[in-house]
């Protein structure tokens, strides 16, 4: 098989106290490029999905294969 790697954002920790109410597990502590400062836990679902690595490699693996046919 073929080996695809598809490019996401990276997540930070620039800061050990948790913020924010959404989320769960280390959404509190991650900072994402693009967020305005904001902790994964302070945005919303939307906003979460928009930046998400995991959002972004699953669009990235339906646009592959929509090509493919």
């Amino acid at each position: 098989g073929r080996e695809r790697q598809l490019d996401h954002r990276r997540l930070h920790v620039r800061d050990a106290r948790a913020r924010g109410a959404h989320g769960f597990g280390y959404d509190p502590l991650f900072l994402v490029d693009g967020a305005g400062g904001r902790s994964m836990a302070e945005m919303n679902e939307t906003e979460k999905n928009s930046l998400s690595h995991r959002r972004q490699a699953v669009n990235g693996l339906v646009a592959f294969l929509q090509q493919r046919g």
